[in-house]
């Protein structure tokens, strides 16, 4: 008897060999699209909130997910590559219909998906004003506008002897 194999033996081969390499190399997952609920943040070279900028994202701007490291996603938005944490995205979609009751899915403002990625509608914070009428919301205003730019926050980083 010879060592040649026969049709099937190869088919057979072949077809192991197939499953060994579909093993060790699962397919990537499906990509997800990140919707920005920050009214701006920054990707970043790196997963850490101190890595340079590499492009600078707007409420309601969509990112593809590539990947994930702890809190972070790894996205591409408008062909650059880069990180965001977790806090700045929602991936949740955004129907309005049951909310208004009308029975028909009517398109979101960028506010309303920001609003709902974040868990905060604007029924609930006219309640939450509602309940807390001496409350100073002028200066929860000001708090959220305030902005440091980058360079500033990298010197306050190196001078104060921060690790990323």
């Amino acid at each position: 008897m010879g060592t040649s194999l026969t049709g099937w033996h190869r088919l057979l081969i072949k077809a192991g060999l197939l499953v060994l390499v579909l093993a060790l190399f699962p397919a990537p997952a499906s990509a997800q699209t990140l919707r920005v609920v920050k009214d701006q943040d920054c990707l970043r070279d790196q997963a850490q909130f101190f890595g340079q900028p590499v492009a600078l994202v707007k409420q309601g701007d969509q990112l593809k997910q590539l990947g994930m490291k702890g809190d972070w996603y790894q996205v591409e938005f408008q062909g650059k590559q880069g990180w965001i944490h977790q806090s700045a995205v929602s991936t949740r979609k955004v129907s309005l219909s049951a909310l208004r009751g009308t029975g028909t899915a009517q398109a979101a403002t960028a506010d309303e998906v920001a609003l709902a990625g974040k868990g905060f509608t604007p029924e609930v914070e006219a309640g939450y004003r509602e309940k807390n009428p001496n409350l100073n919301y002028a200066a929860v205003d000001r708090v959220e506008s305030f902005q440091v730019p980058e360079a500033q926050l990298r010197k306050f980083i190196t001078e104060g002897g921060l690790r990323p």
